[in-house]
């Protein structure tokens, strides 16, 4: 048997029981807030034999589970999104927590869930139910119910620690104006008050209209001789007088002792060492100049003594070498590199190397 006295409602759900009393028009209104809010809240449990649970509740699937107020104004379609739940049960004799298999239908208010074999049979006490359909508080709710007879009452338990701060209740509906009171009778007459502080200075009046000229008085007494006045303005610079008389020579002052030499002036700073000016442009190639004539033919010179005979040279390439008088010659008709030819006036034998 599942007793369902012990239910501990969800902080949503209570402040929704707590307001029966004002009508049901405004418990209607808070339902309806309810609903929108996306709080998970389980309303009931139910055995299915022989070892099953039947779990009915509001807003099942319909909340990610987020409790930051930013994302509570986010779109609606991210708000329904939904998750399969997890189903837990916690035992306060041995305590234990057993994870439910469970079995659920998107869009559905009803969720079963499946209780370890044996367990109303073996392990009679309270249980908590606990239903998450992800992280948070507005995601998650709890039931808690007893599996067998109701034991007798506990004694008083600790007390916890403090609760997160719950969530601000709906504005109540504002309360109809009531009649008009009575006038009350009128009250003794008060004490004379205090004076007032002094009013600000009024504004200076405008001139009046001057009177007429009154009758001309007696001469009066000579007044008391004033005190002496302050001294008076310089008076106007005189005009220029004479040149005076050329007065006498004064005698010659002393030779006034040598100064000090002066302390010598700070070095200046060195200037920047100057930027090294750009290359100059190579200057174009002169043309060649002419070909100097040729000088005259030194003297026979003696005959040297004869030389050792040489070794046999390698035999020369077969055929005639091309005569030009110099290598530009040479290069003109197209001589290529590594290419031998002889000079015409000299008969020696070049290899032509650029």
């Amino acid at each position: 048997m599942i007793n369902k006295n012990l239910r501990l409602l969800s902080p949503l759900f209570a402040v929704a029981l707590s307001t029966l009393s004002v009508g049901v028009t405004r418990v209607h209104a808070q339902a309806q807030s309810l609903l929108s809010s996306n709080q998970v809240i389980v309303t009931r449990v139910e055995p299915i034999l022989p070892d099953g649970l039947l779990i009915t509740g509001i807003n099942f699937g319909k909340t990610t589970g987020s409790d930051d107020k930013n994302e509570k104004n986010e779109k609606s379609e991210k708000s329904s999104v939904v998750t399969a739940p997890v189903v837990s049960l916690f035992h306060s004799g041995s305590k234990t927590i057993a994870i439910l298999p469970s079995k659920y239908v998107a869009g559905s208010s009803e969720i079963i869930a499946t209780l370890p074999v044996g367990l109303t049979a073996k392990s009679p006490g309270s249980y908590r139910l606990m239903v998450s359909f992800g992280p948070g508080t507005a995601a998650t709710d709890v039931f808690e119910f007893t599996i067998g007879a109701v034991g007798l009452k506990g004694d008083k338990g600790d007390t916890g620690a403090q609760g997160i701060q719950g969530i601000q209740g709906i504005q109540g509906i504002q309360g109809v104006k009531g009649d008009k009171g009575d006038q009350g009778i009128q009250g003794l007459k008060g004490d004379k008050g205090d004076q007032g502080i002094q009013g600000l200075k009024g504004d200076k009046g405008d001139q009046g209209i001057q009177g007429i000229q009154g009758v001309k008085g007696d001469k009066g007494d000579q007044g008391i001789q004033g005190l002496k006045g302050d001294k008076g303005d310089q008076g106007i610079q005189g005009l220029k007088g004479d040149k005076g008389d050329q007065g006498i020579q004064g005698i010659q002052g002393l030779k006034g002792d040598k100064g000090d030499q002066g302390i010598q002036g700070i070095q200046g700073i060195q200037g920047l060492k100057g930027d090294t000016g750009a290359q100059g442009i190579q200057g174009i190639q002169g043309p060649q100049g002419a070909k100097g004539d040729t000088g005259a033919q030194g003297p026979v010179g003696a005959t040297g003594a004869q030389g050792p005979i040489g070794l046999t040279g390698a035999a020369g390439a077969s055929g005639n070498f091309p005569l030009y008088k110099n290598v530009n010659d040479a290069r003109t008709a197209g001589v290529q590199i590594g290419r031998v030819w002889v000079q015409e006036d000299s008969g020696q034998v070049f290899q032509m190397v650029k």
